[in-house]
């Protein structure tokens, strides 16, 4: 229970202060909006891993739009299910 109240304290002091998207990961956002477009991965879009969080992202992007807070709506709860299993 530290655990999660200590992840959920960093979490709220460190809100949208993280890195410049557009500079420092604009590859991680880029692909899945390309392929919530409509492009197909590996044959459009040049990736160096596995397909899985690409599609997660870019369902994410269809179903929310494309916001560089998009993500969020699927990392957080994700890291709160991971927390929570521990």
């Amino acid at each position: 229970m530290a655990l999660v109240l200590f992840a959920g304290l960093l979490l709220a002091r460190t809100w949208m202060s993280w890195p410049n998207p557009t500079v420092d990961s604009a590859r991680e956002l880029m692909i899945p909006a390309r392929v919530a477009a409509g492009e197909r991965l590996y044959s459009d879009v040049v990736a160096h891993y596995g397909p899985v969080s690409v599609w997660l992202h870019a369902a994410a992007d269809r179903a929310v739009g494309l916001h560089v807070g998009t993500p969020l709506v699927l990392l957080v709860p994700l890291a709160a299910g991971t927390l929570a299993s521990l």
